[in-house]
């Protein structure tokens, strides 16, 4: 095994210390070499062979991990000894990146390295021996090799994590413990209301309980999503808590994670809707579940959950260890409780009906205080909230009692409840935390979880209701349970939880084991099963692929299949990846060009419109749910097209299909960009630039001014990607020549904000009271069409506008032949081929003189004209010179034709070929 300690060229003329010294110690099977860099890199003839990458310091971290990608193995970030308090960005991202972070034992214990976004799966501590050093080299590459080609691991865990609820934590603290029993090197990551503080305590990666877009990638990496014990799959605290849960789900069956549901108790569900909602959304996204209880078993049931595999289990709690005797007694004693005292325990909350409960539970604990010499212990389960609760009772009890007031962990809390010679429990864990220890137990119900507990292990009959608690009842049950049999009764019971808390493990580990067994080399894909390795070596190289959302109308749509057209007849093999299928291409096709359609889906914006505007619920969700569902799919199939590709050239056509393609492309894929949108230095699409490509090799933009503006964004920020300008082309039109223009004048472009056809209606109204004989037609739809229609009817020229709707390509290119001129009155263009197309037919174009696009087009008072921009009385003062003065527009309409031949595909296509090495 070939290991390359990358040592900083700062280090220069020093002696190899530390770790380096240690690994030149290492003999067979390692083959050791130490180098500096110079100018931030390593020699080519150094890293021959190399298997692993050992990068001492920051400096030598950003070399290793440019050159780690590259050669696809994995590295070490040292980082001991350095101040990692003070790491910027950069330095950051290397923590994520590295494959192990190996830390001093400072840096470990102040968990700096967590805070700062490191998986703490991927931390170990500095090496001080060379055994050490090895074994760290074989976690490395194990680590490695679990990641390797995007494979999915690990688990994300969701509940309410991060409160200062011990029963929550603990049920986090089970399952991540339960998980490592199964995979000790398994990653996690935990949903939290203190992130910082669950990343501490528990060394998991963590994020906030609402950061969804932080979850939404988790998914995306994980193999498993667990909804974490607990009462969940309830509304009786919140209806949106319900939903967030029920939303969790969702997310991750479409991330393609396998679920679980651990431990869990259901209900209550209150609500017809509310119940149909949750059975539905279990029984789509759910594989297993684990129930704590039978009444959680029997309210699945009823609400007709039916697709999972259900298994009546435990609580996770009941795995967890408490401490050693002695640790507990020094616990007591820190607490201020006397270690050989007899006591009563009490887990209280606060709830409707506890301030008429307090008095009546004050009674019974100075009954057993007075009767067998019980000492009441309040033991906080949510600290500091349940202090409250404990203060209510003590203020009027008389007789001597502990507050525990501070925040203890999990398993001091346990071991305290273990010393009690009896526990009156509202909080569910004070009682299942005292059961699993053998301690009798008298529950105050406030919620079904505490019935369906004390029920599932056969003791109902110490139940109470918070509303009917009083003293007399409560001292009735002291007193049954302090007889010797009572005691053993509840070992027993302890005894039978343990036992089914095991089934938690077996279905976790089953599922585990169902998730391993598929193929680790197969991506796949919800409709078309598995993608194909696209380009393999038996294909030429030679093969162009272009991304498209859709090849229904639309400029960028038109350039596409043109472009694809013209490649195809150059001998390139041509292949549009397209996310959509809305029909049959708009555009004609040649025949060897393929098209591979990586949905069935279409969005349903329209859908999901109508049911919020009726306010339908029921609709309301089912779109809600396919629009989500649609948006994935929209992401991770162009996703997996892009990784399926090993060889030619990707022209992605959206700046979304961008990032993928610089984050997803292999390297030896040629990749281009192509920006069909003015960037109107919008800073977020201006930081895509800047950030996300950086693995793009050329920019293609359609004016010269765009491009000197990217070049500019670019400065400092992505030496790597060439900026260059190619503009749009057409063919010549092929339709028959036109006799006579007829009295109209036409636009053309989608029903969209962007076009500002209200404006042009508005121009239009100022040319019909001198021209009543004359009609503005309209190509194109849209979901503005109706408020157009409504907008002319208010303007009163709506008999002298007409809207053709979409018009096949040949159609429309006729009626801009049969049209005395051509408005555009666009908010904004990346380049304007419409105004192309009407001048390729002799049609002169009138237009505002936008930020870029017409300009680069139209020359002024030649070929058509340019208008102010949004200066509507001029621009239908041109529209009116072209209606009245003929010569003048057959002078123009020859300019038009002139012009046009530019941005023919023949003079266009060259600077193509030469950029795809032709």
């Amino acid at each position: 095994m070939k290991i390359i300690h990358i040592m900083d060229s700062g280090t220069a003329g020093q002696a190899v210390t530390g770790t380096a010294a240690l690994a030149e110690r290492l003999g067979a099977p390692y083959e050791i070499a130490t180098v500096r860099m110079e100018r931030g890199s390593v020699p080519e003839a150094v890293l021959d062979g190399a298997q692993l990458l050992y990068c001492h310091g920051a400096a030598a971290a950003y070399c290793g991990r440019k050159i780690a990608k590259q050669r696809g193995i994995p590295f070490v970030f040292e980082c001991a000894g350095e101040d990692a308090a003070a790491y910027g960005g950069r330095e950051r991202a290397l923590l994520c990146a590295a494959d192990c972070c190996a830390a001093d034992r400072t840096q470990l214990d102040t968990c700096i390295l967590g805070d700062l976004g490191a998986d703490p799966a991927r931390m170990c501590a500095v090496s001080e021996t060379p055994e050490q050093l090895a074994e760290l080299y074989r976690h490395t590459v194990h680590i490695a090799q679990r990641h390797a080609g995007g494979r999915r691991d690990g688990a994300v865990i969701c509940g309410a994590y991060g409160r200062g609820n011990a029963g929550d934590d603990a049920i986090l603290n089970a399952i991540i413990h339960e998980l490592h029993q199964v995979d000790a090197d398994m990653p996690v990551y935990v949903t939290s209301r203190r992130p910082e503080e669950t990343r501490r305590t528990n060394s998991v990666q963590a994020c906030y309980t609402f950061d969804l877009p932080a979850l939404w990638k988790a998914l995306g990496n994980a193999a498993l999503f667990i909804s974490g014990g607990g009462s969940l799959i309830q509304n009786a605290t919140s209806r949106r808590s319900l939903y967030y849960y029920l939303l969790l789900l969702c997310m991750a069956k479409l991330r393609g994670c396998r679920v679980m549901m651990y431990g869990c108790g259901i209900g209550p569900v209150y609500g017809g809707f509310h119940r149909w909602a949750a059975a539905r959304a279990i029984d789509k996204c759910v594989d297993i579940i684990t129930l704590r209880d039978d009444d959680s078993v029997r309210e699945l049931e009823n609400m007709g959950v039916t697709h999972p595999h259900i298994v009546r289990t435990a609580d996770p709690t009941i795995c967890i260890q408490q401490l050693e005797s002695g640790q507990t007694e020094q616990l007591l004693e820190r607490l201020g409780i006397p270690a050989d005292g007899r006591y009563i325990g009490f887990g209280l909350r606060e709830w409707k009906g506890f301030d008429r409960a307090a008095p009546e539970i004050a009674r019974a604990a100075q009954y057993a205080w007075e009767t067998y010499g019980l000492v009441p212990v309040f033991i906080p389960i949510e600290y500091p909230h349940d202090c409250d609760a404990a203060g209510k009772v003590i203020r009027y009890l008389s007789c001597p009692c502990f507050l525990i007031s501070e925040q203890i962990t999990i398993s001091e809390t346990i071991s305290v409840l273990s010393r009690m010679s009896l526990v009156v429990g509202m909080r569910l864990h004070s009682l299942i935390f005292a059961v699993e220890n053998g301690v009798p137990s008298i529950g105050i119900s406030y919620d079904m979880k505490v019935d369906g507990f004390l029920k599932s292990i056969g003791r109902e009959d110490v139940t109470l209701h918070v509303q009917d608690v009083t003293g007399e009842k409560l001292m009735e049950q002291i007193d049954r349970l302090q007889g010797g049999q009572e005691r053993s009764r509840w070992k027993r019971a302890a005894e039978q939880l343990t036992a089914e808390e095991s089934g938690n493990l077996e279905q976790v580990r089953a599922l585990l084991a169902s998730i391993a067994r598929q193929s680790p080399d197969a991506t796949p894909d919800k409709q078309s099963g598995y993608l194909s390795k696209r380009g393999s070596s038996s294909v030429k190289t030679n093969k162009i692929y272009l991304t498209s959302l859709h090849l229904k109308h639309g400029g960028v749509e038109m350039v596409i299949s043109t472009l694809a057209n013209a490649l195809v007849e150059q001998g390139f093999e041509v292949e549009i990846l397209c996310t959509y299928r809305l029909g049959e291409p708009v555009y004609p096709l040649h025949d060897k060009v393929v098209v591979t359609y990586l949905t069935k889906d279409a969005p349903n914006r329209r859908q999901f419109s109508d049911a919020m505007h009726q306010k339908n619920p029921v609709r309301i969700l089912q779109e809600g749910v396919r629009a989500v569902k649609t948006l994935y799919r929209k992401h991770s199939t162009m996703k997996h097209a892009i990784q399926a590709i090993e060889s030619g050239t990707v022209i992605a056509t959206r700046n979304e299909h961008a990032i993928l393609l610089s984050k997803y492309g292999a390297p030896q894929v040629k990749k281009i960009v192509q920006l069909h949108a003015d960037h109107q230095f919008d800073k977020k699409l201006i930081h895509d630039f800047q950030t996300k490509y950086q693995n793009i090799d050329y920019f293609v933009l359609l004016t010269d001014q765009t491009t000197r503006e990217i070049r500019e964004f670019m400065q400092g920020h992505n030496s790597r990607i060439q900026c260059l300008t190619i503009p749009n082309f057409i063919e010549p039109p092929d339709i028959p020549p036109v006799s006579r223009k007829e009295k109209q004048v036409i636009a053309a472009g989608r029903l969209h904000s962007d076009k500002d056809f209200p404006a042009l209606l508005r121009i239009w109204a100022k040319v019909v009271p001198s021209h009543p004989d004359w009609t503005l037609k309209i190509a194109g739809e849209g979901e503005l069409e109706q408020m157009l229609r409504q907008y002319a009817a208010q303007l009163h020229i709506e008999n002298n506008v007409c809207f053709t709707g979409a018009l096949e390509h040949r159609v429309l290119l006729t009626e801009m032949a049969k049209s005395a001129c051509f408005a555009l009155t666009s908010v904004s263009e990346s380049f304007g081929l419409v105004l192309v197309e009407s001048m390729s037919c002799g049609t002169p174009p009138v237009a505002f003189d936008i930020r870029v696009g017409p300009a680069t087009i139209i020359e002024d008072n030649v070929s058509g004209f340019l208008v102010p921009n949004r200066d509507e009385e001029l621009f239908a003062q041109k529209l009116i010179q072209l209606i009245d003065d003929t010569e003048l527009r057959n002078e123009m309409s020859g300019h038009a034709t002139e012009r046009a031949a530019v941005f023919y595909k023949d003079h266009v296509l060259q600077q193509w070929l030469k950029l795809l090495g032709a």
